[in-house]
């Protein structure tokens, strides 16, 4: 992180979490046709065993992002979503820094293949494919991407 910039930790319900997930489910509806909402709800990151992070720069909130637990010693991100450069970077390093004090071993997430900037994205920073999982197995719309967490990462 750099001078001014702030990783707080809050539930998607605090008022400027939900102004962002409110912008990302905007800007997928225009991608992809579908707002993303049914595949993510508050609670599910509002339990010791997840987490929902805001980036604040300048104390403004620029970025957020989710992490749920999936399986054993798996998690998946949910909610990525940056409207300033870098942004996307700093909550993904968070996210993955948390899972790793959590226990969690394995991270995945899923995307619209349609979203080539979340799919560069992702496999710049290590993430690969991999076979769908819940109800991803169902649609042949979404890439499902998964990367192991070295220890104390």
């Amino acid at each position: 992180m750099t001078a001014g910039e702030e990783i707080r930790f809050c539930s998607p319900r605090n008022p400027m979490a939900a102004a962002l997930v409110e912008e990302l489910s905007q800007a997928l509806r225009y991608l992809t046709g579908d707002d993303g909402r049914s595949s993510f709800s508050e609670a599910d990151v509002e339990t010791p065993d997840s987490a929902f992070v805001v980036l604040l720069r300048g104390g403004a909130p620029v970025a957020c992002g989710a992490l749920r637990p999936l399986l054993n010693d798996c998690a998946e991100i949910k909610r990525m979503y940056s409207r300033s450069p870098g942004g996307g970077l700093v909550v993904l390093a968070a996210l993955e820094r948390r899972a790793g004090e959590l226990g969690y071993r394995e991270i995945r997430l899923s995307t619209r293949k349609i979203n080539d900037r979340a799919i560069a994205f992702y496999r710049k920073h290590g993430y690969v494919i991999t076979e769908p999982y819940g109800k991803y197995r169902e649609t042949d719309l979404s890439v499902c991407f998964s990367k192991r967490l070295q220890p104390n990462s």
